[in-house]
């Protein structure tokens, strides 16, 4: 039983450990000290690269032992990690959406959860009732290997370490928290910018539509937006939406620089000389 022990204990206690961090404020966020998405992504797989190397050092795991470990244990670290996922997925796209898109994308995050139940009932109602009669069947990988759905196993895990269902047991849990979370997004919509008394602020593009087209263009380049993934149209009707301007053919207004005499970056320069001007006056005070 001590090696029982040992396995169960480790897992137990590298699960205490991430949900500490994924909570830890020592590498959040400069401003509100919270974690990205992106680091937690990275704190579970660290997590779950540790657990499959303990694993893999053993030589041998007694079934019943196996059976809890996969049935118990290991679906818990996993579903982080399917969750944060999907989370990024979410974050990748929503900032640039339109509410249309954005109320889309969401529709299709739940049924993609719906998806996976209705495919899954069987295996669910048994997960879920206390049965054990198909453990050894779900959760030995001596067995669950030579399922033809083992395919899906994806880069996070392998047959050597996590079977099939093991991995649909994660996936259930954090959809059940995913899903509580997106419910709560369709219902909210992006709470409108406030001024500290309370009133409502409508931000309004001032400025002229050729000098925001060259700032739109430029962070494109840079790729600012979902890691450089995103189309020129979709970034230039998310700026039309929040500054409340019409931009049209922004790929006209782009070709027309080109051409220009007096430069082709005017309003980039303008801002750098303008901020460097008032870092100047800072140092000077």
């Amino acid at each position: 039983m001590e090696f029982e022990i040992s396995i169960h204990h480790y897992c137990q206690m590298l699960y205490k450990r991430l949900l500490q961090d994924l909570d830890s404020k020592d590498h959040g966020d400069e401003q509100d000290g919270t974690l990205s998405t992106t680091m937690k992504i990275e704190l579970t797989h660290t997590a779950i690269k540790q657990l499959k190397e303990k694993l893999l050092d053993l030589a041998f795991l007694p079934p019943v032992e196996e059976i809890v470990f996969m049935k118990k244990l290991l679906p818990d670290i996993l579903s982080l990690m399917v969750y944060y996922s999907e989370i990024a997925d979410l974050e990748c796209t929503m900032p640039i959406a339109s509410e249309k898109f954005r109320q889309e994308l969401i529709n299709r995050k739940l049924s993609r959860i719906e998806l996976f139940l209705l495919d899954n009932t069987e295996y669910i109602r048994y997960y879920h009732s206390g049965d054990t009669h198909l453990d050894e069947y779900y959760f030995l990988r001596s067995r669950a290997q030579k399922h033809p759905t083992a395919s899906v196993l994806n880069e996070w895990t392998d047959p050597s370490f996590c079977t099939v269902y093991s991995y649909k047991a994660a996936t259930l849990l954090a959809y059940a928290k995913l899903e509580t979370e997106i419910q709560q997004m369709k219902l909210n919509k992006p709470s409108p910018t406030r001024s500290p008394n309370g009133k409502i602020i409508q931000l309004q593009w001032t400025d002229s539509k050729s000098n925001l087209v060259e700032l739109i263009y430029s962070l494109n380049e840079q790729g600012a937006f979902n890691y450089g993934k995103v189309d020129i149209k979709t970034i230039s009707d998310h700026f039309g939406q929040c500054f409340s301007i019409e931009l049209g053919n922004v790929s006209s207004a782009f070709n027309k620089m080109l051409f220009r005499k007096t430069g082709r970056t005017l309003y980039i320069d303008q801002l750098k000389n303008k901020l460097l001007k008032r870092i100047d006056e800072m140092e000077s005070d």
